[in-house]
């Protein structure tokens, strides 16, 4: 009996399927476990169900066959196994420090292998697959719950397990803030609540030692009793039921600055400044220094350090002064109050006068109450000082500087101490001549310029260049430069240069030179060369020049220069029949001169234009024209041709002929003007295209049928047409024509000799005539052809005049019934001797020479006889 099963992980059931055994009326399976305990069904057929299988468990299945009250287990059996049972005793272990979770259970029979699943409060599902009996889940997140559960997986996977629950550690709390406020003892902490918080403990120490803290259950707690000046550091922790975090520093948190002390202040002789020195406090970062008056004005000074002066101060007053110390976000409340005194202030109505003379200045102000001394200085804008000192209201500085511009001030000076200076107070002194004096020429026209270094508080300049000829020439400025505008070329000045001020002139600077440029050549002249219309000038020279530079300036208004440090240069590109007006300028030392006076420099003829070409088709004879050109004396042409032939003709008109031109050809033709001898460019190319060559190769040829004659040769290029000419001795002539290379003639006499001829043609125009080729016809048909008829035997005798230089003579005699007889000879008659009777025949004789059968001669008649009658008695 053959066993089979099916075991259902879902339901949980087997089906066992058997084959059936003869004689058995019922059926009874059953599975039993490892431990003896069987579950069965029964069946009439060849399957049962079992069911209520434990899970994770191993079965023997077999069948017994039941026949009435006999019963036969078979021989065969078979076993399986159940889905594994769902994982049980399970277990999670974590740290508070760590991030790793590990989930354990018992192990579960029939199993490959567990699958493990992690569920976060926040979503995030991770699986683990092992073999063992427990799963480590590494990266969990702060502050969430998870959830765990488990199944096995075999053949079929178990169910899913209860699930285990765990929480992590808080998250360490961020953003951790602490300040405190600028007129409280209390420190407050904020912080961003965290993921798992129950509650927070905050911790505080001070530079000084000294630890304050707080907790809470909310963002924020605060910490009294804190001392000023001190700098604290600040840590919070988070704690749930079973965790607390490590500790977390925050932001460094500083108290309120303390207050400075042992506050002083020394004026020592500054009418408008004191210095504050203190003792430094805690907690600050710089401090600030206030001085006030009783009308309520304040100055003040800070300071990083112990000290700083308070400047601004007005002189000869009281203040009240004291220190406050800050961290940049507080301010300490105020400390010990101290008393400043001013010294003296400097003397008013300052005032000053010069005398020209000498420069000599005088200093006077109005009297200080209390005052010692008074220390008058003048400080130039060179740096040069000067002092004087009274202990009235004025002194004298003797010994100033010329064209200076001096700040004077006094001190009043009291105990030793002196005041601030008073205002300043200008005091000018004469003028100095200017220095550096330097002079330029502007090469236009001839304007000088002079230059020099600026005098201060100048007023104006006047600048003076005497020439060599005793010729003066001013010029002013109240800035550092001025110009002369009529100056004479080639001329040296001395360049002078007075400061004014106020009306006064200075000594003249020292003689600078300025030459001027050159004058423009004299006596130009300019000559014309033919060839190419190159212009030349010439000059007398000038002395002293570097280089000159001549321009020519057509009617056209086109310009060409040239240049040369001799007297002379040329113009290489020139228009035709051109007028110039010509100048030349000097260059010395960059400068040019004004050009010399025009003159003129006219240029050759131009070549003629509109030119055109013509061909005669007669004799290749080509015909140039062209559009006159204004006082041409003559023109020349030149045909050019491909193959290096030249062609001229001249004329005094607008056209000329080429007669010798050859065939198939192209020229490029070109016309030049001559005027007094001088030949003008040539034109631009024109082309001309002579008549075709006439053909070469002529050849002729016979059809002896008919004496039809051909004519061949070879192709001319570009050619249109060909005419072929037979010219018989007789003066017959015959034409025929082809575009291709052959032609015929159709009706040539017999027995004459043609001079064979063929033209090309191109356009219209005929070629001259190739050389006489020789075409000889056939020969003529003889002539008085006459028959005889011998009566015996119907035998027909032909005969005929000899016909020159025949080879052969063949006569036919065709019969009205179409029967035909032939003869032949090379004398002047033969016979037929077959010839029908009672027939009449046509009889023609033809000549034969070279092979060649003449037309036949005219038909000529002959008869024979009648047919014998035979006679019977």
């Amino acid at each position: 009996m053959s066993i089979s099963m099916n075991y259902s992980c879902s339901s949980g059931v087997v089906t066992v399927t058997w084959g059936q055994v003869l004689g058995a009326n019922s059926y009874r399976a059953e599975a039993v476990d490892v431990n003896g305990t069987a579950l069965s069904c029964t069946s009439a057929s060849n399957t049962c169900q079992i069911t209520m299988l434990n899970c994770g468990e191993r079965y023997l299945i077999q069948v017994t066959a039941i026949s009435f009250d006999c019963q036969s287990t078979s021989n065969t059996s078979t076993y399986f196994e159940t889905v594994p049972c769902a994982p049980s005793q399970l277990a999670t272990y974590r740290e508070c420090s760590s991030n790793v979770i590990i989930f354990s259970w018992a192990p579960t029979s029939n199993t490959k292998y567990y699958v493990a699943t992690s569920l976060a409060s926040n979503g995030q599902l991770v699986e683990c697959r092992t073999k063992g009996t427990e799963c480590f889940f590494t990266n969990t997140v702060c502050g969430h719950t998870y959830q765990f559960t488990v199944y096995a997986v075999s053949n079929c996977n178990s169910k899913t397990s209860s699930s285990k629950h765990v929480r992590t550690s808080p998250c360490i709390p961020q953003n951790i803030k602490t300040y405190a406020e600028c007129r409280s003892d209390v420190l407050i902490t904020t912080w961003d609540k965290t993921a798992g918080a129950l509650s927070y403990t905050v911790e505080a120490q001070g530079n000084n030692g000294d630890s304050y803290n707080c907790s809470s259950f909310t963002n924020s707690c605060a910490m009294p009793g804190v001392a000023c000046g001190d700098s604290l550091s600040v840590w919070i922790t988070a704690s749930d039921d079973d965790c607390t975090t490590e500790k977390e520093l925050g932001e460094a948190a500083k108290t309120v600055p303390c207050s400075p002390t042992n506050v002083s202040a020394s004026v020592e002789c500054s009418p408008n400044s004191a210095l504050m020195n203190w003792t430094v406090s805690q907690g600050a970062v710089f401090y600030i220094a206030m001085a006030q008056h009783t009308d309520g004005t304040v100055r003040s000074c800070h300071s990083m350090g112990s000290n700083c002066l308070i400047q601004g101060l007005n002189c000869g007053k009281t203040y009240t002064a004291s220190v406050i110390a800050t961290d940049m976000k507080c301010n300490s409340s105020q400390g010990q109050l101290v008393t400043i005194e001013t010294g003296a202030c400097p003397p008013t109505n300052v005032t000053t006068s010069l005398q020209c003379d000498g420069n000599m200045g005088t200093v006077s102000w109005t009297a200080v109450a209390r005052v010692d001394m008074y220390l008058a200085t003048a400080t130039g804008d060179d740096g040069h000082t000067h002092t004087c000192s009274s202990n009235s209201t004025d002194c004298s500085f003797t010994d100033l500087h010329c064209a200076e511009t001096y700040a004077v001030t006094v001190v009043t000076i009291v105990r030793g101490c002196h005041s601030d200076p008073s205002p300043d107070v200008e005091l000018r002194t004469g003028a100095c001549p200017p220095t550096n004096v330097t002079t330029s020429l502007q090469c236009d026209g001839n304007m000088g310029t002079v230059s020099w270094t600026a005098v201060a508080r100048a007023d104006m300049y006047l600048a003076t260049a005497t020439g060599d000829d005793g010729h003066t020439h001013t010029c002013s400025s109240n800035s550092t430069d001025c110009s002369f505008t009529d100056l004479h070329c080639a001329e040296t000045y001395a360049v002078t240069v007075v400061t004014i001020v106020r009306g006064c002139h200075s000594d003249p600077s020292p003689d600078v030179e300025l030459r001027t440029g050159a004058c423009p050549p004299t006596n130009v002249t300019t000559s014309l060369q033919c060839d190419g219309n190159m212009g030349t000038v010439s000059w007398t020279a000038v002395a002293r020049a570097d280089m000159y530079l001549a321009t020519a300036t057509g009617d056209d208004g086109h310009t060409h220069t040239c240049s040369s440090n001799s007297t002379d240069c040329s113009f290489t590109d020139l228009h035709c029949a051109e007028t110039y007006a010509v100048t030349v300028v000097t260059i010395v030392r960059g400068c040019h001169s004004d050009p010399s006076p025009d003159v003129e420099l006219r240029t050759g003829a131009c070549p003629p234009t509109n030119v055109t070409t013509s061909l005669q088709c007669d004799g290749n004879m080509g015909t140039v024209s062209w559009t006159a050109v204004a006082r041409a004396d003559m023109y020349l042409a030149t045909a050019t041709g491909d193959d290096g032939h030249t062609h001229t003709c001249s004329s005094n008109s607008t056209d000329c002929s080429f007669t010798d031109l050859h065939c198939a050809e192209t020229y490029a033709v070109t016309v030049v003007t001559i005027v007094r001898g001088c030949h003008s460019d040539p034109s631009p190319d024109v082309e001309l295209r002579t008549g075709a060559c006439p053909p070469t190769n002529v050849t002729t040829s016979l059809q002896c049928d008919g004496n039809m004659g051909t004519v061949s040769w070879t192709a001319v290029a570009r050619a249109d047409m060909y005419l072929a000419t037979a010219t018989g001795d007789d003066g017959h002539t015959h034409t025929c024509s082809s575009n291709s290379t052959d032609c015929s003639f159709t009706d040539l006499h017999c027995a004459e000799t043609y001079a064979v001829t063929v033209v090309t043609i191109v356009r219209g125009c005929h070629s001259d005539p190739s050389p006489d080729v020789e075409l000889r016809t056939g020969a003529c048909p003889p002539t008085n052809v006459t028959t005889s008829l011998q009566c015996d035997g119907n035998m027909g005798t032909v005969s005929w005049t000899a016909v020159a230089k025949a080879d052969m003579y063949l006569a036919t005699a065709t019969g009205d019934d179409g029967h035909t007889h032939t003869c032949s000879s090379n004398s002047t008659d033969c016979s037929f001797t077959d010839l029908h009777c009672a027939e009449t025949y046509a009889v023609t004789v033809v000549t034969i020479v070279r092979g060649c059968h003449s037309d036949p001669s005219p038909d000529v008649e002959l008869r024979t006889g009648e047919k014998r009658q035979s006679l019977s008695v």
